[in-house]
């Protein structure tokens, strides 16, 4: 769907209508669902429960959303009181793995396996299947898993971004950077509208203007800039359009180059642009390539170091601070830290 707006303005005055429109409120709530507005979808279930209550699609749908919406808990409840009912259910079944997969249970593999008996779409239980095993690091099944995905299907565009982790784990960087373009046609990047469409991407030409700009979250920005040292030493000039709250920063550690807060529209005078999460495949094509890594490629301000350590007490003393919260990956439980 293009137009996610429109779509739910549709979807209300159908319901406006006729209040007991089960199927419009089922399409409401997976299109506020795909807005990321889980607690308006889960209202737009809740009522249709209401007109249905034992209407076994809409507690589905009401538990994908749960799921998508990180309430892990109450989706396996709903899914599990599916299951009880129809026990070979593939979707519940493949769902429900998926929950188990996010708390970190092994049991997730036997909900995925069920799944895979009953499936018409077994190419994306074959790639649930191989994300579990990848997890675990049992990459050459793994492998196999997501291959046989993307041949059954090949426009398994997920099957596909994981092989490229599979690749570069190995160390198979032209394989896993390749693989890696596939990105795009998987979300949350299959959304983003390029703020560049009329010139063509960089591939690494010497002595150029280029435009190098941020595609998803501040991590991302923070780890792609270790690349920008290099990227910029092959530029006659070069703009970097980033979050804002990195530009002070990034002036002050990496003089000469231009950053700029990233815009949906990008109007600047360039031969090249590229999104920064293509630059490792400019930059990074063998084990070697990583020791020209640029070492603390990001400079604190020292004034305000000195004045944090004074307000604190802490001269003379090493300190360490880490907090990290990752909202948006398929590993978020793994991967955030508590500040306490």
């Amino acid at each position: 769907i293009s137009d996610l707006e429109g779509a739910v303005k549709s979807y209300e005055q159908a319901i406006l209508i006729n209040p007991n429109y089960i199927d419009a409120m089922c399409n409401l709530g997976i299109v506020l669902g795909m807005q990321e507005r889980y607690k308006s979808a889960e209202e737009v279930y809740k009522k249709a429960l209401e007109i249905d209550p034992l209407n076994n699609q809409i507690l589905y749908y009401s538990a994908d959303n749960l799921f998508n919406g990180g309430d892990h808990k109450k989706a396996r409840t709903v899914l599990i009181s599916l299951l009880e009912k129809d026990h070979l259910n593939s979707d519940i079944n493949n769902l429900l793995g998926k929950v188990a997969q996010k708390e970190g249970s092994l049991i997730a593999l036997k909900y995925f396996k069920k799944a895979l008996k009953k499936s018409i779409k077994q190419d994306e239980i074959l790639n649930n299947i191989g994300s579990f095993l990848y997890e675990h690091r049992k990459l050459n099944l793994a492998t196999k898993f997501f291959q046989k995905a993307s041949s059954q299907n090949k426009e398994n565009f997920e099957a596909n971004v994981n092989l490229a982790y599979v690749y570069l784990i190995r160390k198979l960087f032209d394989l896993g950077w390749g693989k890696h373009e596939y990105r795009w046609n998987v979300e949350p990047l299959k959304r983003v509208v390029w703020p560049i469409k009329d010139k063509d991407l960089w591939e690494g030409q010497k002595n150029k203007r280029i435009v190098l700009w941020r595609e998803q979250g501040i991590g991302d920005d923070l780890l792609f800039l270790g690349l920008v040292p290099e990227a910029f030493k092959r530029c006659e000039t070069l703009s970097v359009y980033l979050d804002p709250r990195l530009i002070p920063l990034c002036k002050r550690s990496m003089p000469g180059i231009n950053f700029k807060e990233y815009k949906e529209k990008i109007e600047e005078e360039v031969d090249y642009h590229l999104p920064m999460g293509s630059l490792p495949r400019l930059f990074r094509n063998s084990e070697k390539d990583f020791d020209r890594t640029v070492k603390g490629y990001l400079k604190a301000d020292k004034n305000r170091v000195e004045l944090l350590r004074e307000e604190l007490g802490l001269k003379g003393k090493r300190v360490i601070g880490i907090s990290w919260k990752s909202t948006k990956s398929a590993g978020d439980l793994k991967k955030s830290l508590e500040l306490t």
